[in-house]
């Protein structure tokens, strides 16, 4: 049940980061009349800081309870998910951190 949770949240943080994202492509001037210049990369960067979190423990789980030998579909997309937030999410942290 614990699993089915952090999978749902992990889905619904993927669309939100990614609706985030691209809203702020877009309009930046929209993100950052919601919450400020400073507020809206603090968002980007909690939003990838959840989603590396949530894809991590999901990728930790599947790991452990399955073949250690290859990897399954879920695996993946799991790591690749990881992978891009921890990679946006510490270029947004910098972008927070040094220039708002």
């Amino acid at each position: 049940m614990f699993v089915r949770v952090l999978t749902v949240a992990l889905w619904a943080t993927a669309v939100l980061t990614a609706g985030w994202v691209a809203v702020s492509a877009w309009d930046y001037d929209l993100t950052s009349g919601l919450f400020g210049e400073e507020g809206s990369r603090l968002a980007t960067t909690l939003l990838m800081g959840a989603s590396a979190l949530l894809s991590g423990l999901l990728v930790l789980h599947n790991r452990r309870a399955g073949d250690g030998e290859y990897w399954t579909g879920a695996e993946l997309v799991y790591a690749l998910v990881l992978f891009v937030s921890v990679f946006y999410g510490i270029y947004s942290f910098f972008g927070w951190f040094f220039y708002a």
